[in-house]
């Protein structure tokens, strides 16, 4: 028995997600729909909202943009519950190195990275693609994407979804990591979902982001094998060209820029952390003159 909790803002998408689930579920639901177009809520608030109205020990909380492929999944997601040890949050893409620099739940290197899923595209003009990374069996993760996360109400009361980070990006890292110290966090390979549109990380993503960073960074990294130093530097100019990327003023990034440059000081050498840093305002030079040519 399955309590899943939406934040909804599209009726015709969200009756496509309720049809989808309730042929393929197997087992008793309910569905709480948080109407956000009347709510107007953060996703944290949302989701908050809709936990406290769940009857069911197994919550779910799900984008509306997704449709499931896989039969009696409900039955599935219970079963893992009951079998994996001290269950925190179970997804369907997730990550078991999470960086100290940072970074959304994923990072570039494939060996650390968990995931299952058909990937349509809203914003780019790519085919669907079926995404399996180390898909075979269901194995322990720190980070959860926010497309599935599920959990126990038990573990739920304990660890809510952070009101004060405001809109849509980063309230799964925050989570994810708040459970990780208590629980194993999982990911499950055996359901499929096709999500109808990729995320953006746009410039709420990017803060929202480094507030997670700041509150969990004496914790950070978490990983199965022990600190990896080529990650942390891709992660770190990998979010340097997000920043750079971003359509934040010029007096913004150069903040941005001189607070992670701080940050990533406390794990990485100077001569790394400068060298990263000029490869990054590289980038920046570069889209500058693109965008006057």
């Amino acid at each position: 028995m399955i309590s899943i909790i939406v934040c909804s803002i599209d009726l015709d998408r969200f009756n496509r997600f309720y049809h989808s689930v309730q042929k393929t579920i197997g087992t008793e639901f309910e569905i709480i729909r948080i109407d956000n177009n009347i709510e107007q809520l953060g996703i944290s608030q949302a989701y908050n909202k809709g936990a406290l109205q769940a009857r069911f020990d197994h919550l779910l909380f799900i984008h509306e943009d997704v449709l499931f492929n896989t039969n009696n999944w409900g039955v599935t997601l219970i079963h893992y519950f009951a079998i994996l040890e001290n269950p925190g949050v179970l997804g369907i893409a997730g990550s078991n190195y999470k960086t100290f620099m940072p970074s959304g739940w994923w990072n570039r290197f494939l060996e650390n990275r968990c995931v299952n899923l058909i990937q349509q595209n809203k914003f780019v003009n790519l085919p669907p693609e079926h995404i399996s990374i180390n898909a075979t069996e269901a194995a322990p993760v720190f980070a959860v994407d926010g497309v599935f996360m599920a959990m126990k109400k038990s573990v739920y009361q304990q660890e809510s979804f952070n009101e004060k980070m405001p809109g849509f990006h980063g309230y799964d890292l925050d989570i994810s990591l708040r459970v990780a110290r208590k629980f194993q966090n999982y990911f499950i390979p055996d359901m499929l979902i096709t999500h109808l549109s990729e995320g953006k990380t746009n410039g709420e993503w990017i803060e929202n982001v480094l507030t997670v960073h700041a509150q969990h960074k004496k914790h950070l990294p978490l990983t199965l094998n022990g600190w990896q130093v080529k990650t942390e530097r891709i992660a770190l100019y990998d979010f340097l060209s997000k920043v750079t990327d971003s359509e934040f003023s010029r007096a913004k990034k150069h903040s941005l820029f001189k607070n992670v440059m701080q940050y990533a000081l406390a794990k990485l050498d100077f001569a790394s952390v400068a060298l990263i840093s000029a490869k990054a305002y590289a980038r920046w030079i570069r889209n500058v003159l693109m965008k006057k040519n």
